[in-house]
C-alpha cells in the first residue's frame, strides 16, 4: 500500500467513514506495517477521538432526526435488495465460462505461434531475396566484363580431368584475372591445386595455391604481374603437395593457351 493511500485510508478509518472492504484491507495491512505507520495510525485515532470534544454540541430538532432515520432505513433497504438481486451463475454457465476462457487462452497462444512462424518465414524470404539480388549483381558484373572490348575470354580444359573446365576473364586494360573453375576432382588431404603462368620463354611462375568446394568449384581473382603480362603464353592448373611447389611437379589438370 502506497504512503498516500495508507494515510487516506487510516484517516477515513479513524472517522468511521471507510467502507467494509477497504477497512478489512487496511486492518490486514496493519499486521505487517512498520513502527512509523503504526505511530501515524494511532495519532489519527487519537485525533478522531478528540473531535467530539472540540465541536460545539448541537441537538437536532425532531424533524431533522426523523428525516435522518428515514434516510438510513431507506439506504439499508436498498443495500439489502441490491445484495439479493446480484445474479448467481448456474454450474452449467460456470463450466461454459471456464471452457470459453480456456479456448480463448489457447487461441491467443496459437495466434502468437503463427505470428512467430510468419515472422520467421518473412525474415527467411528477405534473406533469400537479398542473396538473389547479390547473385544477380555478381552475374551482371561478370556479363558486363565479358562484353567489354578490353576483356579476353580464355577456356581451360585437361585430358586428366575431362569433366573439369574453367573460364578465364582477362581485363587487358587493368591486367586483372577472374578465373571460374568447375568440377575439379576432390583433393586428397595432402594435396592442393596450384595455378601457373606459363611464359613464352618456357618459364613457369606460380600464380596462387587453392582448394575447391565439395562440387570442385572456386573463383580466383588475380592481378597479373607486370613482368608476366607481356610474355604470357598459357596458364595451367596442376596437382601439387599441400602448400604448393616452386615448380610444377604433379599432373596438369587444366590448361589454356593465351
Amino acid at each position: 500500500m502506497r504512503s498516500e493511500e495508507f494515510k487516506e485510508s487510516a484517516a477515513l478509518y479513524a472517522l468511521g467513514a471507510l467502507d467494509v472492504i477497504s477497512a478489512r484491507r487496511l486492518e490486514g495491512y496493519l499486521q505487517t506495517a512498520n513502527e512509523d505507520e503504526w505511530q501515524e495510525f494511532r495519532e489519527m485515532q487519537e485525533t478522531a477521538a478528540l473531535l467530539p470534544l472540540v465541536l460545539p454540541e448541537i441537538t437536532p430538532g425532531p424533524q431533522i432526526r426523523q428525516t435522518l432515520l428515514s434516510a438510513i432505513a431507506h439506504l439499508q433497504t436498498n443495500v439489502v435488495a441490491s445484495a439479493h438481486s446480484v445474479p448467481r451463475l448456474s454450474p452449467l454457465w460456470q463450466r461454459l465460462l471456464i471452457a470459453a476462457t480456456i479456448i480463448l487462452t489457447l487461441g491467443c497462444g496459437w495466434l502468437f505461434w503463427q505470428n512467430q512462424r510468419l515472422t520467421g518465414e518473412r525474415d527467411q524470404a528477405l534473406a533469400r531475396s537479398q542473396a538473389s539480388e547479390q547473385q544477380l549483381a555478381v552475374a551482371r558484373t561478370q556479363w558486363n566484363e565479358m562484353l567489354s572490348p578490353a576483356t579476353r575470354v580464355i577456356s581451360l580444359s585437361g585430358d586428366s580431368a575431362p569433366q573439369a573446365s574453367a573460364k578465364l576473364l582477362w581485363d587487358t586494360r587493368q591486367q586483372q584475372w577472374v578465373l571460374h573453375i568447375s568440377n575439379l576432382p576432390a583433393l586428397p588431404a595432402d594435396k592442393d591445386y596450384q595455378l601457373w603462368y606459363l611464359t613464352s620463354d618456357q618459364s613457369k611462375v606460380s600464380a596462387t595455391v587453392f582448394r575447391t568446394d565439395e562440387q570442385g568449384r572456386t573463383e580466383l581473382r588475380l592481378s597479373l604481374p607486370p613482368t608476366i603480362a607481356g610474355r604470357l603464353a598459357a596458364t595451367a592448373v596442376s596437382l601439387e603437395p599441400r602448400g604448393g611447389s616452386p615448380q610444377p611437379t604433379g599432373q596438369i589438370v587444366l590448361k589454356g593457351m593465351i
